[in-house]
């Protein structure tokens, strides 16, 4: 009986031991895998609660080798919809990613300008998708076809 004790704490033991030692070793191939040389740009991105308003200093942008500035915007698509729902951000250039949480395997994403223009559309069928936009002043609608209620707006003001 005492053995069996014994036998069982150490297996316990040995398996958070194990399952660190994967998680340490996870993270070292996760910053070697993301490692980038100098030359390559750098992009900023922000992630706020939803329905967060951001400001330009809320996303600090870094310079990439070319000297243009390169800023992120991270949206997840939950089962309910956008999260955050609203972004207040200044005109410039843009990454917009978006990451799938809704259980749904296959997503089309739009992004209109308010008004009308469709600046794009993509039938998405991975976990995430992005894309640089230009964003100048004035208000983008990002969608999902299939669920016209699930909306994001991002309101671009000038500099």
């Amino acid at each position: 009986m005492m053995f069996t004790q014994s036998l069982s704490r150490l297996i316990a033991v040995s398996g958070r031991a194990a399952f660190c030692l994967l998680l340490i070793s996870g993270l070292v191939a996760l910053r070697a895998h993301t490692a980038r040389s100098p030359a390559e740009p750098r992009l900023s991105l922000a992630i706020r609660p939803a329905n967060a308003t951001l400001s330009p200093e809320a996303i600090s942008p870094e310079q990439s080798g070319s000297g243009q500035e390169l800023l992120g915007l991270v949206i997840a698509i939950r089962p309910n919809g956008f999260s955050p729902s609203e972004f207040e951000i200044t005109d410039g250039r843009y990454v917009v990613l978006v990451q799938n949480r809704s259980g749904l395997r296959e997503l089309t994403f739009q992004l209109d300008r308010e008004g009308g223009e469709r600046l794009h559309q993509v039938r998405a069928q991975r976990s995430k998708w992005s894309k640089e936009f230009d964003l100048h002043p004035g208000t983008y609608v990002l969608s999902v076809v299939d669920h016209p209620e699930w909306q994001c707006l991002i309101k671009v003001k000038p500099r």
